[in-house]
This record gives C-alpha cells, sequence and structure tokens, in this order.
C-alpha cells in the first residue's frame, strides 16, 4: 500500500522534494533531547579529563633548622613543620599523641619543665608556651625578632635569644619558672653589646654558661654569657658563618659549625680545633649538631648525608644516606639514636648510631 503525504495545498514544492522526514530528525529537536545530548557530552569530557590528569602533587611542609625537641627522659618528640603544625610524637612508638594548630611557621622548639613545650613562630614577637598535652597554651611577650629558645634546668628559666629592632643587637632574655610560671614571672634581659643577628643558642647542664652563635664572619661570633655574673664571660672567632652549637655539660668543650665553613670548630678554654669536611660534598652544607660527649662523636644536618664525626682523630669516620636533606636534629639520653626533621620531607628519620645502617621513618601526615 502506497504512503500517503499530506502538506499544506498553499505550498508549492518541486516533485524532488517531497519525501519521508527520518523520526530521529524531529525528535532531537525536542528540548529534551538537547538536554540529554549535551549532558552525555559534558560527561565524556569530564570522565576524559578525570581519566588523563595528572596525579596531583603531595603537600609537603617540611621543618626548620630547629623544629626537634626530644623530653628529658627521651619518650616525647615536639616536632613543628611550616603550616603551623605543633605535633608530640611518641618517640618508640613514632605515634602522634597530640596536635594543636599555629597561627605561622613553627621555627624552634623545646620542651619546658614538667613536659610543655615552648615555641617560637616566624615573625612573631612572642614565646608559646603549651601544657604537656597541647590542650592549653599561655603566650609571652619576647624581644623582637627571636632566633631561637631553650630550657635550662639548672637556671630554672626558659632562655629566648632575640636580635632586636633591627636584627643586629643580639640580647638573651630569661623567663624563670618560678614564683609564678614562665608565662607571668618577670623577665630579665641582657644585651649581648654585639654588632650581628643571633643564630643559635646552647647552655651548659650546670647552667654557668650559654653559648650564642651571630650570623657575621668579621668579628667574634661566638659569645660566651656567664648567667650567674650577669656578663659575656669570653667571646671566640671561627671560620665563616656560624650556625648551630653545643656545649659539654661543664662547659669545658663548645662545639660550632656553619655552613659556609663547611668545618666543625672544637673550641675549648685555650685552644681550638677543626674538622674538615669534604668541600662541595653530599656532607655539606652544615645546619645543626648534635654531640655524643662521652663517646666524643658528633653528628651535623643541612646535607644528604649523615655524618659522624671522631673529635679525637678530627675526621669523618662514617657516614649514612639520607632521602633528601636533614633540618633538625636530637640525640636520645643514650646517644644511641638520632632523630632528624627533613626540609622539604613530611617525616622524622630514626637512625641508629651504633652500626649507622639501621633507619626508620616517622610519617607527619598534613593536618586536617
Amino acid at each position: 500500500m502506497a504512503e500517503t503525504l499530506y502538506e499544506d495545498p498553499t505550498e508549492q514544492r518541486s516533485p524532488l522534494e517531497y519525501h519521508i522526514i527520518p523520526p530521529w530528525r524531529e525528535r532531537i529537536k525536542q528540548p529534551r533531547w538537547i538536554i540529554a545530548i549535551a549532558g552525555g557530552t559534558l560527561a565524556l569530557l569530564l570522565f576524559i579529563y578525570i581519566a588523563t590528569r595528572p596525579e596531583p602533587k603531595p603537600i609537603i611542609l617540611g621543618a626548620t633548622d630547629r623544629s626537634l625537641a626530644i623530653s628529658p627522659n627521651g619518650t616525647l618528640l615536639a616536632v613543628g613543620t611550616r603550616d603551623g603544625t605543633l605535633r608530640l610524637i611518641g618517640a618508640e612508638s613514632g605515634h602522634t599523641l597530640a596536635l594543636a594548630r599555629l597561627p605561622a611557621s613553627i621555627e624552634c622548639l623545646a620542651f619546658g619543665p614538667d613536659d610543655t613545650v615552648l615555641a617560637l613562630l616566624q615573625s612573631q614577637n612572642l614565646l608559646y608556651i603549651f601544657s604537656n598535652d597541647l590542650k592549653t597554651h599561655s603566650e609571652r611577650l619576647v624581644q623582637a625578632h627571636p632566633r631561637d629558645v631553650i630550657w635550662s634546668q639548672a637556671l630554672g628559666a626558659a632562655i629566648v635569644v632575640a636580635g632586636g629592632a633591627d636584627d643586629i643587637h643580639p640580647s638573651l632574655q630569661f623567663f624563670p619558672a618560678q614564683p609564678l610560671g614562665i608565662a607571668n614571672s618577670t623577665s630579665q634581659l641582657f644585651d649581648l653589646r654585639e654588632w650581628a643577628a643571633p643564630v643559635n643558642v646552647a647552655a651548659t647542664a650546670d647552667g654557668s654558661r650559654v653559648a650564642v652563635t651571630l650570623d657575621t664572619n668579621r668579628r667574634a661570633n661566638v659569645i660566651f654569657y656567664d648567667p650567674e655574673k650577669r656578663r659575656v664571660a669570653a667571646t671566640a672567632l671561627v671560620a665563616g658563618k656560624p650556625r648551630g652549637v653545643a656545649i659539654a655539660p661543664d662547659g669545658s668543650y663548645t662545639w660550632v659549625v656553619g655552613a659556609t665553613a663547611e668545618n666543625l670548630t672544637e673550641i675549648t678554654a685555650k685552644v681550638s680545633a677543626k674538622s674538615e669536611f669534604p668541600k662541595s660534598a653530599s656532607t655539606s652544607p652544615l645546619w645543626m649538631i648534635g654531640v655524643n660527649e662521652s663517646a666524643r662523636r658528633a653528628y651535623t644536618t643541612g646535607a644528604l648525608t649523615f655524618p659522624e664525626i671522631d673529635l679525637a682523630q678530627n675526621r669523618i669516620a662514617r657516614t649514612f644516606e639520607l632521602p633528601t636533606r636533614s633540618a633538625a636534629i636530637v640525640l636520645s639520653p643514650d646517644r644511641n639514636t638520632a632523630y632528624v626533621t627533613y626540609q622539604d620531607a613530611n617525616k622524622i628519620g630514626v637512625i641508629n648510631l651504633q652500626d649507622m645502617k639501621t633507619y626508620s621513618e616517622i610519617d607527619l601526615p598534613p593536618s586536617n
């Protein structure tokens, strides 16, 4: 049976124009079909984008050269990262026990009395004093350009070294724990009478000396302060610009490292000795130092290679290759373990100093 075509009698068409219009052409002109086709196209494009996009880069926190502290009994680590996260970590388990968020990059940390945690932040003139569970904290105004903080059990005080308003007038500020606590007791300020920015500070276990390194190579760049007499007891000049400093419990030795000089200087009351590092090698630069006084061994950070220095022979005895450049260092109380942070990695490296081979890591995932 022939199919009948209906047309407008007023419309004039050529015989060639008479044909059957396919149903699908009429359907795709309907709005719902237009929407469906557009949605399908967008879904296809989204699938292609997801399937071909590169993997997102991990958030790199990294740490500074004073971003790590260990409790006096060696059971706790306090670690700060550049995103302002402060963590308390079990040294043996590696588990995060407490966490706090701070408004700026954490520059340096120290354990205070009763395992409280002391923190200085980048570009802030405040000393943060956290409870031992990080749940509460108080703040204390400090001198401008604070650089480092330590706690002296012998002196019963937190010690902050700062550069002053122009960052070239180093001073020591003591915050005693008695009688009102670090947050409330009257502080004592001592001008070191030098013209250079301070870098790091260390104190003897007996509280008889405080050592400060200064960012200069033109004049005295290591200062020894006598807290009892409230005066500078001695100064020293080491090669290059010094950075990290460590001091023996009785003050008989002081060890200083600097990135530019590529050596470790051991200072005594009468002489000084240098342990030279290979020039421009993977053991440089030298940022911070940890010392095993009884074994006469020292360890430095800042480089890809972690060296053990024999202080008796003034040479590198052993090395360990790290996964990336190290930053801060602390040694366990028994001096058998070194903990290091990294400049561009979210972890703590744990190195067995007895064999200089066994290594593990504690991950520091970004906080939410």
